[in-house]
């Protein structure tokens, strides 16, 4: 029986090695990786303002000289700009 279970005992931490080396070498893998990733030409900004006491979120994105877009969400509440059509 102490020789069954010494086996057992044997094959577990030879798979906990091997599963420890397979993990260590994905790791060193995905530093290198992560070195060769390419800026992107135009990033993306989040910000926030302070307007009258409120904090308002938007985004930057897109080329500096770029057109301007806006889009605003209202919530289910809003029932004043909310479309009855």
């Amino acid at each position: 029986m102490n020789l069954f279970c010494s086996a057992r005992r044997s094959s577990f931490l030879q798979v906990s090695r091997m599963a420890l080396a397979v993990s260590v070498i994905l790791a060193m893998l995905q530093l290198t990786a992560h070195g060769r990733e390419h800026p992107v030409k135009y990033p993306t900004y989040y910000r926030t303002i302070q307007v009258d006491g409120l904090s308002i979120f938007y985004r930057e994105a897109g080329p500096d000289l770029g057109p301007l877009t806006t889009s605003r969400t209202s919530s289910a509440k809003d029932s004043s700009t909310a479309s009855t059509t």
